[in-house]
């Protein structure tokens, strides 16, 4: 079935024991020895929208999947002349091969360079985003300076946080 210029597979339930997905998650198919890749289009209880990788990729904004996730970090912002300065903790919000969205008890601008440390990863970031809402500040940053195989070993731990995800609920 076509919707709105991309493929999609509906999946009805007469009942509503559908589990609801984010839009964007990645599904893993077994269909007897078949292996298939999906994206959650579109879901709720009693129904659920899966496209293609590649079809969700066209429609995506995003260059790279994006995984929610509230998980703590530690910050290091550097001031004009390049030097670090203290130690800030913030709270990641979701996550990509390319970039971040996170919250800190700071003030900072676009354009600020900062260093997080978030797991095993050391990631350089430019803030692209940033706004005060309800008193804290949130932050959208794009990763700088990140080597192709650094991008692919973030990727695949942040498709193993979603495997992880899925495999508890």
């Amino acid at each position: 079935r076509e919707a709105h210029g991309r493929s999609v597979t509906v999946v009805n339930a007469d009942t509503r024991d559908l589990p609801v997905f984010d839009p964007g998650t990645i599904l893993r198919i077994i269909s007897g020895k078949d292996v298939l890749w999906g994206v959650i289009a579109a879901s709720g209880k009693t129904r659920m929208e899966i496209t293609d990788i590649d079809d969700w990729d066209k429609k995506n904004r995003r260059e790279f999947f994006r995984l929610s996730l509230l998980d703590s970090i530690d910050i290091v912002h550097f001031d004009e002349e390049k030097q670090p300065e203290s130690n800030v903790k913030g709270k990641l919000l979701d996550i990509s091969a390319t970039g971040m969205r996170f919250s800190a008890p700071v003030a900072w601008g676009a354009g600020d360079v900062i260093q997080i440390t978030w797991r095993d990863f050391q990631l350089r970031g430019q803030i692209v985003r940033a706004e005060i809402s309800n008193f804290r500040s949130f932050y959208g940053c794009k990763f700088i300076d990140m080597s192709n195989r650094a991008q692919d070993t973030l990727m695949r731990e942040i498709f193993k946080i979603q495997m992880e995800q899925h495999r508890r609920n």
